[in-house]
């Protein structure tokens, strides 16, 4: 189960025929990664604010329900080919039952040779956050998860808590409280040990007192990054 969580995390980082448009998919063009599935449903001419365009129609599933698929994501939809970026012209989200489809609109391809026709999604995920809170923490909890910031190998035997923690974000100069009774409290003495990465972390914390059968884990970021995630989708046409 570890392997299986720490794959998954560190995972977070064609051809076409020469046609002017393109109206059917010959095949489904899904590309995913730990958060979200993205398939291209549509690529077709149309007629937008009285211009001939290319729409382009996707939709976005969600496959961490952690965040909500509209408001903790900024999406942008790109058009290419092997020599040519074509002009967005404009671009719309819309929910959905399964989760959001995305409408792009851009300048028609004209003579436009088709080779290596690609759409780009880039999205950003909104949702990171300097602080983390887990509530109700035991000497039983073994493995906590939030805001793509993983803890794991928790133990806690008097006054002493050990961990590992593994984020997206640079890791050094991580700060940790215990909340008891609406009070934080932090450690009298630390050891850390950084992995080269700069993203993992093994960790000793004291307390001045033992540690009681149940607390809020609070756990503060030093730095935060603002990654983004390319999925390419190859226009596979019949």
């Amino acid at each position: 189960m570890r392997l299986f969580f720490l794959l998954s995390f560190l995972f977070l980082l064609t051809g076409c025929n020469e046609t002017n448009s393109v109206d059917s998919l010959s095949e489904p063009v899904i590309v995913s990664n730990n958060h979200l599935q993205i398939e291209l449903k549509e690529i077709s001419s149309t007629s937008y604010q009285g211009h001939t365009s290319e729409k382009v129609t996707l939709n976005v599933t969600p496959i961490n329900s952690h965040y909500d698929i509209n408001d903790d994501y900024h999406y942008s939809v790109e058009l290419h080919t092997k020599d040519t970026s074509f002009t967005p012209i404009d671009s719309e989200a819309t929910v959905t039952n399964d989760g959001l489809q995305l409408t792009a609109y851009f300048e028609e391809f004209k003579d436009e040779p088709m080779e290596n026709l690609a759409t780009i999604v880039i999205v950003k995920p909104t949702y990171y956050s300097h602080h983390i809170a887990f509530t109700d923490v035991t000497h039983e909890t073994f493995t906590l998860f939030d805001n793509d910031f993983f803890v794991d190998e928790i133990a806690i035997e008097q006054n002493t808590l050990t961990l590992n923690a593994i984020d997206i974000h640079p890791i050094k100069g991580l700060d940790i409280a215990i909340e008891i009774e609406n009070e934080l409290i932090y450690p009298a003495f630390s050891m850390t040990d950084y992995e080269e990465d700069g993203h993992r972390l093994s960790a000793t914390y004291e307390f001045m007192h033992d540690l009681p059968s149940s607390f809020h884990l609070h756990f503060k970021r030093n730095q935060l990054i603002e990654p983004t995630w390319t999925f390419t989708l190859p226009i596979l046409t019949e």
